[in-house]
């Protein structure tokens, strides 16, 4: 299949995220794709992205991958990778832009999502190493509720079962555990304490750690204090976020684990807040990612950092996907259809 790039959804000294369209098909059954692209001299981190999002292929809480492509861009030649299109933006646009909290009953529905991804990266011999709400895609609802896809694998580790030490921070340190900022060892259950910190922030709106004022100070706090979970949830709430943000990190519960927690299993649905879910039309449909992941050498930023990956990538299977640029004219067409789209999700 041959795709156009529409228009850019980001961009940076890493490179770009475009939101396509495939070519030749008829406007009423368009189907749009989100193309990661860096150039292919810097994109060791992209294409083991890309190989990592191959080998978790058959669940329908990883964002999928559609392929990947080298085009030659501005004379220079460029890798892509070619991902679902989350058009209701991320978790985090859920969390901070709605201006209505999440309740217990949609955290827990959200948590549960989010499981079954981890879950299934875990099980696919995999750590994800930077799960926060701005690497969780959010989709249309089947029914009710809003699915969530875990996505930006690009500091993600291969498990072997083993805890390993590695020089370099991973992630994102605010959603940090202690054993990764004190020691430098991951494992799976780093992704078990980010979950925590996620829920937190859903219940509250804010983040675990929101009042530090330097980054020497949060990782001192993560180090060395307990973090204060939410008073006014309920007593299977507390108890899921303490198995969640044990500090031993040998004590803290598995994804698989987590998802018989009551506070997961008794979720009631009836008390979801249907309305909150529906009405999301202040989530930004241009936001994709909020970090892209190519390799880029001695990159550190505010609050994370890019560790090492291997040039020896395998290529994925499915590597037929052609990118296009487009015209202006059909650049204002697509900006036609997608205002005619609003109207009408604002009217029904």
């Amino acid at each position: 299949m041959h795709w156009k790039k529409v228009k850019v959804l980001g961009s940076g000294s890493y490179g770009t995220v475009s939101l396509a369209r495939p070519m030749n098909v008829c406007s009423s059954s368009m189907i749009y794709a989100a193309v990661k692209s860096a150039e292919f001299n810097r994109s060791s981190s992209l294409r083991e992205e890309g190989r990592i999002l191959h080998a978790l292929r058959g669940s329908e809480y990883v964002v999928e991958c559609f392929g990947e492509d080298v085009s030659v861009e501005n004379g220079n030649n460029t890798y892509n990778l070619m991902l679902e299109y989350a058009d209701r933006g991320t978790l985090d646009d859920l969390i901070h832009k709605s201006k209505i909290m999440l309740g217990e009953s949609e955290a827990a529905y959200y948590a549960f999502q989010i499981l079954k991804g981890i879950s299934h990266v875990h099980n696919k011999g995999f750590i994800h190493c930077d799960l926060k709400p701005a690497n969780i895609l959010v989709f249309p609802p089947t029914e009710k509720y809003m699915r969530l896809k875990l996505a930006d694998f690009g500091l993600s580790l291969i498990s072997d079962d083993s805890w390993k030490k590695h020089r370099d921070f991973r992630g994102t340190l605010v959603y940090a555990s202690p054993e990764s900022v004190t020691s430098g060892v991951y494992g799976k259950q780093v992704d078990i304490w980010a979950l925590g910190c996620i829920v937190v922030e859903m219940i509250t709106g804010k983040r675990i750690w929101s009042r530090c004022k330097s980054k020497k100070e949060l990782a001192w706090k993560i180090a060395r204090l307990e973090p204060v979970l939410p008073y006014n949830i309920s007593n299977d709430g507390k108890d899921f976020l303490k198995k969640c943000l044990e500090r031993d990190y040998n004590q803290r519960w598995t994804a698989e684990m987590l998802l018989d927690h009551p506070f997961i299993k008794n979720i009631n649905a009836k008390n979801m807040n249907y309305g909150l879910i529906h009405k999301c039309n202040w989530i930004s449909t241009q936001h994709l990612f909020s970090t892209i992941s190519p390799y880029y050498p001695n990159h550190n930023s505010s609050c994370c950092s890019r560790g090492t990956s291997s040039n020896n990538i395998s290529s994925l299977e499915t590597n037929n996907y052609k990118v296009h640029h487009t015209s202006d004219h059909e650049d204002f067409v697509l900006g036609f259809w997608d205002l005619i789209s609003f109207l009408f999700g604002c009217i029904f």
